[in-house]
């Protein structure tokens, strides 16, 4: 990974920078990633929380070479990944993934787990790849589909690893927008903000409406991410 980073601008946005090689979900990443969310949170003047990559990836998936050395680390990954989808779902401000490359497979969900997607046109696939290679999605993950994709979507994507252009994905309600890379941060900064308006929205009462709406699964974690390692492809 190289060089996550959190800046915020005038207008009230808190943009996350994941980096600019494949952004690959590692303890390393997702580590950074939560401590840069808690960053965000904790600036009480920050109304629009962004994250997009800076070179051809947005995140390109589970870093399966770490992750399939030893069982901590699955177990790790697992953990991290999982704590850190939840805190981006239930963030108190408006959520906007800016795609601004390749999303894969969990790269694919961690942009799903935003309020909001804008993916730029020139470049890029959207694609959930977990079927080509043979890893299983845990049923507390298997949520966020399921509150984010209609059955055709949910068919195509994740049944058949569909790689969705900017264009597809946007026909198909994965995503809000589609933006020129040029663009593309300031889009997602307007999409955030125009999803406000004039409101005054209080932290707390959004963040209690969002876990309301999109609650914690109940079911006990029976399928776990890391035994399907063993037989994945790299």
């Amino acid at each position: 990974m190289e060089g996550m980073r959190v800046e915020f601008h005038p207008n009230g946005c808190g943009v996350i920078y994941l980096g600019k090689g494949e952004n690959r979900l590692n303890d390393t990443f997702l580590t950074n990633l939560h401590k840069s969310l808690d960053e965000v949170e904790r600036n009480k003047e920050c109304k629009v929380l962004i994250t997009t990559g800076e070179g051809k990836f947005f995140s390109n998936g589970i870093d399966l070479q770490w992750a399939m050395q030893d069982q901590r680390n699955a177990d790790l990954l697992e953990q991290l990944y999982t704590k850190v989808r939840w805190k981006l779902f239930h963030f108190p401000i408006p959520t906007v993934a800016a795609i601004n490359g390749h999303a894969f497979a969990g790269g694919a969900g961690l942009a799903i787990t935003h309020d909001y997607i804008v993916m730029q046109r020139e470049r890029g696939w959207l694609c959930w790849t977990e079927v080509l290679r043979h890893i299983r999605i845990p049923e507390h993950l298997r949520i966020f589909p399921g509150y984010k994709m209609s059955a055709k979507v949910k068919r195509d994507a994740l049944l058949y690893a569909k790689r969705y252009t900017a264009e597809e994905a946007k026909k198909d309600e994965l995503i809000d927008e589609v933006a020129n890379s040029e663009d593309l941060l300031d889009v997602a900064m307007q999409v955030g903000l125009n999803a406000l308006g004039k409101n005054i929205i209080d932290r707390d009462m959004l963040q209690t409406m969002k876990k309301d709406t999109f609650p914690l699964p109940a079911v006990q974690h029976q399928t776990k991410l890391s035994t399907t390692f063993y037989k994945a492809k790299l």
